[in-house]
């Protein structure tokens, strides 16, 4: 059975930082930690010139206790639920998940993303059944872009896939939920996407069919 395992590391933290104040995102709840100066400071800078000064800005609260208690609850909650969690997943889509092992580094912002390594970041921010649940949303996108990434990149492009691997989450809200108590809301530009989903998912409970239906949406 395939494992989560949570830690901390100052310089990925750093790294989330730079990757949000660089982002081109619309989605403000994951900046609203991120005052305007910090924003304009880091911009359209290279990472390797912003590091130091900020591993500096957050040196405080690395420092602190409160992500080791953070991680240690968040990695005692998870293994309450990792092997149904995984069981699930492998049930709904029908293929046996790529890896062994996955691992969850804790960051200090709002920007949860996930990596093709098979690592993502849980945000400190969220409290902690939200922050189950986000590993949940990004250990299925993981497990959708190791399924089908490379062969949806080359029909239907890097930006349609990522569309559709955020929406394919909503299907968390349906086989999943009770894992977590925590709703998987989505961004609004997904919305439509994600109601279609989940109209073909309650209509036919088939992975395969509803990725085909997806992609003919998508096109």
């Amino acid at each position: 059975m395939s494992k989560l395992e949570f830690r901390f590391d100052r310089e990925r933290d750093a790294l989330n930082f730079w990757e949000l104040c660089n982002s081109e995102c619309s989605w403000k709840d994951e900046k609203t930690d991120l005052d305007l100066n910090y924003l304009n400071l880091f911009k359209e800078k290279s990472f390797s010139d912003s590091k130091k000064k900020i591993l500096k800005m957050l040196n405080k609260l690395h420092n602190s206790h409160y992500i080791e208690i953070f991680r240690d609850s968040l990695q005692k909650s998870w293994e309450q639920i990792n092997d149904e969690y995984f069981d699930r997943l492998e049930k709904l889509t029908n293929n046996s998940i790529s890896s062994e092992n996955f691992t969850a580094y804790i960051t200090s912002v709002g920007r949860c993303a996930y990596k093709k390594n098979n690592t993502f970041t849980v945000s400190l921010k969220r409290p902690l059944l939200q922050a189950v649940r986000t590993c949940g949303h990004e250990l299925l996108h993981l497990h959708i872009d190791n399924l089908y990434g490379k062969n949806l990149r080359e029909s239907i492009g890097e930006d349609r896939f990522n569309f559709l691997n955020e929406s394919l989450t909503v299907l968390l809200n349906l086989e999943f939920k009770n894992l977590w108590q925590a709703k998987d809301i989505g961004y609004f530009q997904n919305k439509n996407l994600r109601e279609f989903i989940e109209k073909e998912w309650k209509e036919k409970k088939d992975f395969g069919v509803l990725m085909e239906k997806c992609v003919e949406y998508l096109k």
